[in-house]
């Protein structure tokens, strides 16, 4: 994704985003990873009857100021490749974690959606917060060319990235 285009969609959410629910990691005055979760709106938006005229604008500013958002979405959560495997994702959803048990913080129920059976080191974290499991979404492929080979994606592993990984010394440069 482009800078551009990141900064395009942040435009795009600002209405409705919260910036306690944006966490960035610095490492060295350095930002190394960050975990960015929204307000699931889906909670303002039913009291709308699917109306978003000038009341329905209205509603939708009552609604948030009231407090009647109380479901956090996850949305994405990244290391850059330097620091990944260094246990950045469970350290910035353990600071999030400290923010989120306190009294006046607004959300009551945190959702960590699309975390994919193929990314073993997601569900491991996770795992370590003690987060359960309420919803399992599954995806059905249909080839629509049946003579062309199904691959299923590769499971995400930290030593697989290592070894394809040019900077690392135990894999020498191909000569050629």
């Amino acid at each position: 994704m482009s800078l551009a285009h990141a900064k395009h969609l942040f435009k795009e959410l600002k209405p409705i985003m919260d910036e306690k629910l944006l966490l960035f990691g610095y490492y060295d005055n350095k930002p190394v990873c960050f975990f960015l979760l929204m307000p699931d709106i889906n909670q303002i938006l039913k009291h709308l009857n699917g109306k978003l005229d000038l009341l329905g604008k209205l509603k939708f500013v009552y609604h948030r100021r009231k407090g009647t958002c109380t479901r956090a979405i996850s949305l994405v959560i990244g290391t850059i490749p330097e620091h990944q495997g260094k246990g950045m994702e469970g350290a910035i959803i353990m600071s999030f974690a400290k923010i989120a048990l306190k009294d006046d913080f607004p959300y009551k129920e945190l959702q960590f959606n699309w975390i994919g059976d193929f990314n073993p080191a997601m569900m491991k974290v996770n795992e370590q917060i003690g987060a359960t499991i309420y919803k399992t979404h599954i995806t059905f492929r249909y080839l629509f060319d049946r003579d062309r080979e199904f691959k299923r994606y590769a499971l995400l592993q930290r030593e697989a990235r290592k070894k394809k990984s040019p900077a690392n010394p135990d894999n020498p440069p191909s000569e050629g």
